[in-house]
C-alpha cells in the first residue's frame, strides 16, 4: 500500500475570511444603526420619579403608572389577600383586609385569596343580608394558608368557611359573573337563595365548595343551596343538608336566554324541598326554565313532593346524561311522584342510572306528566302497567338513551293511555327498564 504524503500547510490553498471581503466603508450604515438602537434603550429607561412609583407600590397590587407599563398588553390579574383578622383596605400580604373590604377595593379580573378560617361577619345592604356581596366579576378563592400564600390552595387542609349565622345569606351576586371557589358556604338564610344567590344572566363559576345546612324559608322560598338565573356552570361541589319550603332545595335553576345552566360533577344529597307537604318539586335540583345540562352528577338521598331527586318542568330543555340517580323519594302520600326524576318539559335522558327511588303516588322511578308514549315491538323491557296520568303540557316528549331504571316498589313509569299516533314520540333507546313489583313481571318486546 502506498502511503500518502500529507499536505503542508504551503500546499493548502489560502482561504480568505469572508469579512476580509467587506469593505470597511460598507461598515458605516451597520455602526449607524446600532448607535440609533443604544440611543432608543436610554430613551425608554423610567424616569427617577417613575422608579420611585415602581418601588412605592405595595406587594399584591397593580403599579397604576402606565408610563412605564408596556402598551397593547392587558396587565396582570391584581390579587388581594383576605383573613379572619384583616383590616382596612389595603389587601396586601404584609396588610391582609376583610372578604367584603377585598371585594370593595378589587377591579374586574382579579383574583381574592382567602385564608383558612371562620367567616361569619353579616352585612346588610339596605335591601339583603349577607357574608359578603359580590358585584364584579373577579375571582374569589378559598384554602390558603397566611402562612405561605405561595402554596396551591387547599380547602380540605385550609378549610375556609363562609358562614352567614342563619341571620342572612351567604353569597349575593349581582351584575357579574365571578368565580367562587374552595369554599365552605354554610347557615345562610333567606327567602331565596340561603347559600348563594345569583340575580345576573352573566356565566359564573361555582366550583369545588362544600354548600350545606342553608334554608330557604318564607312565602315561595326556594333555592336553599344555589339559587341562581345566569348562564352558570356549577361543577365538582358537595351540595348536601340544604332545606326550602318551597322548590329546590339544593340547587334551583331558572335561565330565560343564553347558553344555559351547566351543573356538573356534583354530589347532590340529602336535601329537602317542603318537608311540611305542599306541591314542592326538585329536592336535589329544580330546573324552572331555559336550556339546563346536568351531567355526570351523583344524586341521592333528597325528598320532595314531586321530583325527589330532579325536577323539571314544562318551560325547560333539561338535558339529564351520565348521572346517578338513587333513594330519592317523594313525600307526600297522595300526591308524591317522580321519586328520582319529575320529567317535565323537553326532557332528554342519556345513559342514566336510575335505582331504588320511591313516590307513594307514582312514578318511583321517573315521572313523566307532560309526554304521550307508544309501545310498539322491539326493545325487550318489563311490563310497567299502564296508567292515566295528570298531563301538565302535551310536548315537547322526552329523548332516553341508554338509561338503567331500578325500582324497588311502585311503577317506574307512569304513562297515559296508549294512542295509535302521536305527533312529537318520545325516543327510548338503548335503555334497561329493571324493577321488582310484587306482581308477577311479564317481558314483551317493545320499541318506538
Amino acid at each position: 500500500m502506498k502511503s500518502k504524503t500529507p499536505l503542508s500547510v504551503s500546499t493548502v490553498p489560502a482561504r480568505l475570511n469572508p469579512w476580509q471581503k467587506i469593505r470597511p466603508a460598507l461598515l458605516i450604515p451597520f455602526l449607524a444603526l446600532g448607535m440609533l438602537a443604544g440611543l432608543l434603550v436610554l430613551l425608554n429607561q423610567p424616569t427617577a420619579a417613575n422608579a420611585a412609583a415602581t418601588l412605592s407600590t405595595p406587594i399584591g397590587s397593580v403599579n397604576t403608572n402606565t408610563t412605564s407599563q408596556t402598551r397593547g398588553r392587558a396587565p396582570l390579574a391584581n390579587i388581594l389577600y383576605v383573613t379572619t383578622n384583616g383590616s382596612g383596605a389595603v389587601c396586601t400580604i404584609a396588610q391582609p383586609c376583610t372578604l367584603q373590604d377585598a371585594v370593595n377595593a378589587s377591579s374586574s379580573g382579579d383574583e381574592i385569596h382567602v385564608a383558612a378560617g371562620l367567616y361569619n361577619d353579616v352585612y346588610g345592604n339596605g335591601v339583603f343580608t349577607q357574608t359578603v356581596q359580590v358585584n364584579k366579576t373577579i375571582t374569589l378563592r378559598g384554602g390558603y394558608t397566611s402562612t405561605n400564600w405561595l402554596a396551591e390552595p387547599d380547602p380540605v387542609a385550609n378549610e375556609t368557611i363562609l358562614d352567614g349565622n342563619n341571620q342572612g345569606r351567604v353569597i349575593y351576586i349581582f351584575a357579574a359573573a365571578p368565580t367562587i371557589e374552595g369554599f365552605t358556604i354554610r347557615n345562610g338564610r333567606a327567602t331565596i337563595g340561603g347559600g348563594i344567590y345569583k340575580v345576573t344572566i352573566q356565566g359564573s363559576l361555582i366550583q369545588n365548595n362544600r354548600i350545606y345546612n342553608n334554608t330557604a324559608i318564607g312565602g315561595g322560598a326556594s333555592g336553599a343551596g344555589i339559587y341562581t338565573q345566569g348562564n352558570d356552570t356549577i361543577l365538582n361541589n358537595e351540595i348536601y343538608d340544604n332545606d326550602a319550603v318551597a322548590n329546590g332545595a339544593g340547587i334551583y335553576a331558572t335561565n330565560s336566554a343564553g347558553s344555559g345552566v351547566v351543573i356538573q360533577n356534583n354530589r347532590i344529597y340529602n336535601n329537602t324541598a317542603g318537608a311540611a307537604g305542599g306541591s314542592t318539586i326538585g329536592g336535589g335540583i329544580f330546573l324552572f326554565s331555559g336550556i339546563m345540562t346536568v351531567d355526570g352528577n351523583e344524586i341521592f338521598g333528597n325528598e320532595a313532593n314531586l321530583g325527589g331527586g330532579i325536577g323539571s318542568v314544562p318551560g325547560t330543555t333539561s338535558y339529564l346524561q351520565n348521572n346517578f340517580i338513587y333513594n330519592n323519594r317523594g313525600i307526600v302520600v297522595s300526591t308524591g311522584a317522580g321519586g328520582g326524576i319529575l320529567a317535565g318539559g323537553n326532557v332528554h335522558l342519556i345513559h342514566n342510572t336510575i335505582v331504588d327511588n320511591m313516590a307513594p303516588s307514582a312514578g318511583g322511578g321517573v315521572f313523566l306528566p307532560s309526554v304521550q308514549l307508544s309501545i310498539l315491538p322491539t326493545v325487550l323491557l318489563p311490563v310497567i302497567q299502564e296508567q292515566v296520568m295528570p298531563v301538565f303540557s302535551v310536548r315537547p316528549a322526552p329523548f332516553l338513551a341508554r338509561t338503567t331504571i331500578f325500582l324497588t316498589t311502585q311503577p317506574m313509569l307512569r304513562l297515559m293511555a296508549l294512542l295509535p299516533v302521536i305527533p312529537a314520540l318520545p325516543v327510548i333507546a338503548e335503555t334497561i327498564f329493571i324493577c321488582r313489583l310484587v306482581a308477577r313481571l311479564s317481558l314483551i318486546r317493545a320499541m318506538l
